[in-house]
């Protein structure tokens, strides 16, 4: 008999917990050793900062095993955390512009997920694959829906990203379409006129009165 979806869920976090969990915590451990052996202060300084990064790794991958949103999300809200987000994936070659339009509300929490996952996916494949200089990640608020735009400047994509079967590549991209589509909304990857690529995504918002946003660390 076929697991249920709730079991095959239970399984998962179990399996992330057991063999994600320890490989993170003694990499934060050798980040630490490695950075008290560094005698040069500023290299030492980016050993302390990979070890930090690997602890909210850590106590990230908790937050996943007991079902909690990100940390980042909890805290400060949608478009702060997508604003933190993107300051995190910058690098040396590889700007990105982050603006909010519209009058900003904090979606419910299965919405401001989505589209704080989408930020995360879209800007690391930016950095990882477009060999792009720039990249505008742009939150639009309407009266009945809220999007997403993800735009760079690189290679672009062979073709539009179709529908298909799940495979490792591209599985995050897949994920993030079928829980739009679970939402109500729309998403589209596709080649820019330009040359670059571009992500989107439209989820309606409900009809209730949401909150207001919270207001975003200045970047």
């Amino acid at each position: 008999m076929p697991a249920s979806p709730v079991n095959g869920e239970a399984a998962l976090r179990a399996a992330l917990h057991d063999r994600l969990g320890p490989a993170l915590a003694n990499l934060a451990m050798r980040l630490e050793v490695v950075e008290a052996a560094v005698a040069d202060a500023a290299l030492r300084a980016q050993f302390a900062e990979l070890r930090l990064e690997a602890a909210a790794l850590v106590a990230e991958l908790g937050r996943i095993v007991h079902g909690e949103p990100p940390e980042p999300l909890a805290t400060d809200g949608l478009v702060a955390a997508a604003s933190m987000a993107c300051a995190r994936t910058e690098r040396p070659g590889l700007q990105i512009d982050f603006t909010v339009s519209g009058a900003p509300v904090e979606p419910p929490l299965p919405l401001s997920d989505l589209l704080y996952r989408a930020v995360l996916e879209g800007t690391a494949n930016v950095a990882r694959h477009a060999e792009a200089s720039r990249c505008e990640v742009r939150l639009r608020f309407g009266a009945t829906d809220v999007s997403l735009e993800v735009e760079d400047d690189g290679k672009g994509i062979a073709h539009d990203h179709p529908p298909g079967p799940p495979t490792r590549r591209g599985l995050g991209l897949r994920n993030l379409r079928g829980s739009t589509r679970s939402l109500g909304g729309e998403m589209r990857l596709h080649r820019l006129p330009s040359g670059g690529s571009a992500l989107s995504i439209r989820l309606p918002l409900p009809r209730r009165a949401l909150p207001p946003v919270r207001t975003p660390r200045q970047r």
